[in-house]
């Protein structure tokens, strides 16, 4: 039996199974099989939400280290038969941390009907990765490695035609390898727990795996390279709803000094899925969802995906107002403050639509010295609003602020909608645009308030965007 090396093997293994009946577990079957309807027809009396995406870290100090990688959407529809996929490759993957190398990453959603199946209506969600190896690559010093391959997570939510909502998750893997290399100081009992059953003459089953995280009060340590954590499957099922969300598997990397509770620690969540399904929804579905920032680092080289979202749920927010907020973020180069994610939806009894979304950035920081800069009160906001029949009646940004700026003790109201006149000192540091708006969907509006590209320093070629807001109203 070898000591310094792991591996488990079980094609399509569960990591959590939540199929209890065998009702459901043919209904399952006939969504898993069949293939998509095509969206033709009248839209159904359901509205679907659903996205999957691989792979998303986040640095201990809450930074964000790589957005979601291969995101797929569908958000609010009440239309069966659409289909959003989304591929990376491994060359295009982000390879910002040198402990994360990633393979290709594939998601895909889709809704869809099979009444003859007796499927009313549903949507599904499915991340696929394909290699993700962890530790240090090209090192001197050897260190600890772990390499999950061939990692699918799925969500679904569906209606059978009896009436009945349901939703399950299923998490597999093909293949898991640990190499821990030997230090000549004895293993801690849960990771040399894990070494001994992963190499045992016979393959254990991914379950076993699982039961052993779980005694461990869900984690086991690699010293040199983090903590294998389990991570999270729940389905909830309603009298008007169903949502599954899957999370495979979570691993806290201890950074390139290999110490855990440092700086450079950070989280990585690995196969990630969400499905939704919403009964009794005969009228117009809103969508979108306003969110502080996001950014592409260094001339696209990796995207920070959107801080702080506030989603507008296809139902609306039954006229309240909701919120979601972050003290602060860094991005590489920027400091932001007091972030900020915001949503409103209502219909009223003439089955009038009134919503608006809305991201904000208190403050904005950069730079040092005599080149330091400050922007304050950043807000983008759409607002939408229907008549009785579903035609819209209101479509603007009323309420975007892309804020004020000061440099050098002198202060500068950023103009809405055109390039603001900057001294050529602070020219030289940044580029700005302010108002950034998207009229293409006939049916809704996105706005940035302010777009930041960093032209000096390490971080030049990073393209920041703040204030963000998009929402839709449509029959469909």
């Amino acid at each position: 039996m070898k000591s310094d090396k792991a591996s488990v093997r079980r094609s399509a293994g569960r990591l959590v199974a939540l199929l209890t009946t065998t009702a459901i577990a043919t209904a399952l079957a006939a969504v898993s099989g069949a293939p998509a309807a095509q969206a033709a027809g009248r839209p159904t009396d359901f509205a679907f939400t659903s996205f999957a995406y691989g792979t998303k870290v986040k640095a201990a100090s809450g930074e964000l280290r790589s957005g979601r990688t291969a995101p797929s959407w569908i958000g609010c529809t009440r239309q069966a038969g659409r289909t959003k996929t989304n591929q990376v490759l491994a060359v295009d993957a982000p390879n910002n941390n040198p402990l994360i190398r990633l393979g290709a990453i594939t998601s895909a959603s889709h809704t869809f009907k099979h009444k003859k199946q007796g499927i009313a209506a549903g949507t599904e969600s499915t991340s696929t990765v394909a290699n993700v190896v962890l530790g240090l690559q090209d090192s001197q010093v050897p260190t600890p490695s772990l390499t999950i391959t061939g990692l699918t997570t799925t969500a679904r939510a569906w209606a059978t035609t009896d009436g009945q909502l349901h939703a399950a998750t299923d998490s597999g893997v093909l293949d898991i390898n640990l190499v821990v290399p030997p230090t000549g100081t004895p293993l801690d009992e849960p990771l040399q727990q894990l070494l001994d059953l992963v190499n045992g003459q016979v393959a254990p089953t991914l379950d076993q795996v699982v039961d052993l995280l779980q005694q461990n009060s869900g984690a086991i340590e690699i010293p040199g390279l983090g903590r294998l954590e389990l991570g999270a499957s729940r389905t909830g099922v309603g009298a008007r709803q169903a949502v599954a969300m899957a999370l495979s598997l979570r691993v806290t990397l201890y950074g390139q000094d290999q110490t855990p509770g440092t700086a450079d620690d950070s989280s990585l969540k690995i196969g990630r899925s969400y499905a939704r399904i919403l009964a009794d929804m005969p009228y117009a579905v809103m969508g979108g969802s306003g969110w502080a920032a996001d950014a592409d680092l260094v001339g696209g080289t990796a995207h920070i995906g959107d801080i702080v979202p506030k989603q507008l749920p296809c139902q609306g927010t039954g006229g309240q107002v909701k919120s979601k907020a972050l003290a602060a973020v860094d991005i590489p180069g920027v400091q932001l403050g007091a972030l900020q994610g915001r949503a409103f939806g209502d219909v009223n009894q003439l089955g009038e639509v009134t919503a608006w979304t809305e991201g904000s950035v208190a403050h904005v920081a950069l730079g040092s010295g005599d080149t330091a800069l400050t922007i304050d009160g950043i807000v983008g906001r759409v607002n939408l609003a229907t008549n009785r029949h579903g035609g819209l009646v209101k479509r603007d940004t009323e309420g975007t602020i892309p804020g004020m700026l000061t440099f050098q003790g002198q202060s500068y109201t950023l103009p809405l909608g055109s390039a603001p006149e900057l001294p050529p000192e602070l020219g030289a540091l940044i580029s700005i645009q302010t108002g950034i708006t998207d009229q293409s969907d006939a049916r809704g509006l996105k706005v940035t308030a302010l777009r930041i590209t960093l032209l000096s320093g390490t971080a030049a070629g990073t393209v920041i965007n703040l204030g963000n807001a998009k929402a839709s109203v449509r029959e469909s």
